[in-house]
Formats: C-alpha cells, structure tokens, sequence
C-alpha cells in the first residue's frame, strides 16, 4: 500500500502544484523502484510511464518559460501532459487494484 500511497502522493502533487512541481519525478522514481520488488511488470511500467509524462511535463514547461517562438508549442504540449496526468486516478487505481484490496467501507 505504500507504494500506491507514494504514486497518489505524487501526482495529486503535480495536479495542485502544476509545472514545475520539484521532486515529483524522484518521488516516482522511488515509488517505482519498490514495486519492481512488490508487483507484476504492469505497475512499475506504468509508474514510470507516469514518471516520464512528469519529466517531459517539467522539460515543457521550463522550455515555455524560454519566451521564444516556439513558446506556443511548449505551452501546449505542456498542456497535454496534465491533462493526461489528470486523468490518470481512476486508471491508478485500477492498476493497483488488481493486486492490493482495497477497503471501501462496506460490509
């Protein structure tokens, strides 16, 4: 569970912080690191796949800060990479579900 935690941890970060939220990608790349040892491949691929659209989310925004003519294509790719981001809860879930139980409150 604690891995789940740290990943939910992480991204709710960079959804209330946005770009750059410092950390988040080190926070990943540890959460990652224990469920190599805790899971199947499925979740530490999508861990790091979360890890990389952070990273690539991090490296637009600081391209956007630039002010240069290609601002417009960073700050949209930028973009793009939170609105990904911001739907990734359920399909977290989803993914840690299928090897923690979850508690939900009903008997």
């Amino acid at each position: 569970m604690d891995v789940y935690n740290q990943v939910h941890s992480a991204l709710a970060r960079v959804l209330r912080e946005g770009f750059p939220a410092q950390g988040v990608e080190t926070e990943l790349l540890d959460a990652w690191r224990s469920s190599k040892f805790l899971f199947d491949d499925d979740v530490p691929d999508y861990i790091d796949k979360l890890r990389k659209a952070v990273y690539d989310g991090q490296f637009y925004n600081s391209q956007a800060r630039n002010n240069d003519d290609r601002r417009g294509e960073h700050v949209d790719k930028e973009h793009k990479k939170f609105q990904w981001l911001l739907k990734q809860f359920d399909p977290m879930h989803q993914m840690f579900a299928k090897h923690l139980k979850f508690n939900t409150g009903q008997n």
